[in-house]
């Protein structure tokens, strides 16, 4: 026989679905995991904020003024940091309490007074 010149018709699939499967296992799967790293580190602080707010937005405010003004209040620096190291230890101190029941209502109590807006000016 003569010598023939064939070429496959899945070269090209075959090719291409070895780039398609280096970017999903490569840059996207890096992507995806920097995304569940971003969203746990965002439910920790929230988990750590929702403890004490109110001691978690003075220890924020405490924060800024010691990298602001070198102190807090009339403290000199090395007792600002050291108050600010045990305030941070000390955290959550004395934690919110919550009444689920109470909460619950709350909720309810939004979510159909959303319902009845929306019912009477969509209409």
């Amino acid at each position: 026989g003569e010598p023939t010149i064939s070429l496959d018709t899945d070269w090209f699939y075959r090719k291409g679905s070895r780039v398609f499967m280096w970017f999903i296992n490569e840059p996207l799967a890096r992507g995806s995991q920097w995304t569940v790293d971003i969203c746990l580190h965002v439910i920790s602080f929230l988990k750590w904020f929702s403890k004490n707010p109110v001691l978690a937005l003075m220890l924020f405010k405490d924060s800024v003024g010691l990298h602001l003004f070198k102190r807090i209040g009339s403290r000199t620096t090395m007792e600002s940091i050291w108050f600010l190291e045990e305030e941070k230890r000390l955290y959550p101190r004395n934690p919110v309490k919550r009444n689920p029941v109470g909460d619950s209502l709350l909720l309810a109590l939004m979510f159909m007074a959303i319902y009845v807006m929306y019912y009477l000016f969509a209409a």
